[in-house]
């Protein structure tokens, strides 16, 4: 079974901080506070040092770019304790993730005859989607709009542009409008689905699945065998869809951090 820090991996590569430094076998990864993802320690392996030295460095890294810790801590992290170590330091743990994989041809088929019906359904035929390599101001905004976050829009759009493995940005466009977007990075065989979203107006519509075939078609051409997307635990809609898709739970996550106004235990 392929390991958590290997997907883990995968996930931190497809979504790139705009820094990256290793203390020992922990990664540091800052981008001026924009997602979690790219601001948080991903505890890979042993960091090397005792753990609370550990931990005091990466609050004097972060401190020094003005940005608040912050863990993301799953099964198989290093040390083991981690969480229970960091709750001890004054840390509070939130935001569960289920981290969902499926082999990529098993999401390919049920993707396909959904888009078929869809079809049969509108007479005018589905909505095309429209792929770019790199996401346009336009798909950020409707990012922004369909998925609200206290990230500021250019922030959020030099993390996505940053150079990574092969990716595909697709758009749902209905009457001059983009109304659905995604995300789906290509690395090692494994196709990364990420910021899948539509416009609360238009959810329901099948513009989600025509988003996830679109990029799913793409990945398979790039030579992806295997998927995997991350989903928050209390999201029980998205992972039903996901689950329709052949999608199951390999493992989950979530981040510390220390509530707002708190100093360290002493």
């Amino acid at each position: 079974m392929t390991s958590a820090g290997y997907l883990q991996q995968r996930a931190s590569d497809a979504w790139p901080a705009l820094e990256v430094v290793r203390l020992g076998g922990w990664l540091l990864r800052g981008g001026c506070g924009v997602t979690k993802r790219a601001n948080s320690v991903l505890a890979l392996r042993d960091p090397g040092r005792p753990v609370a030295d550990a931990v005091a460095a990466v609050e004097q890294w972060y401190a020094a770019r003005s940005i608040p810790p912050r863990f993301q801590t799953f099964a198989g992290q290093s040390p083991a304790d981690l969480g229970e170590r960091l709750a001890d330091a004054g840390y509070a743990r939130s935001e569960e993730t289920v981290f969902m994989t499926a082999p990529l041809a098993a999401v390919s088929a049920p993707l396909s005859a959904e888009s078929r019906e869809e079809r049969c359904r509108n007479r005018e035929g589905a909505a095309g989607v429209e792929l770019t390599e790199d996401p346009t101001d336009e798909w950020l905004a409707a990012f922004d709009l369909a998925e609200p976050t206290p990230w500021d829009r250019e922030g959020r759009g030099a993390l996505l542009r940053r150079r990574t493995p092969p990716r595909r940005h697709a758009a749902v466009r209905l009457d001059g409008r983009i109304v659905a977007v995604g995300r789906c990075v290509v690395d090692d065989g494994w196709a990364g689905f990420a910021a899948v979203a539509t416009a609360a107006d238009h959810r329901r519509q099948g513009h989600a699945l025509a988003v996830m075939s679109a990029l799913t078609a793409w990945a398979l051409r790039a030579g992806a065998r295997s998927a995997y997307l991350q989903v928050l635990a209390g999201n029980q809609p998205a992972q039903s869809l996901y689950r329709s898709l052949g999608f199951t739970e390999h493992h989950r996550y979530a981040y510390h951090a220390r509530p707002a106004g708190q100093t360290e235990k002493k």
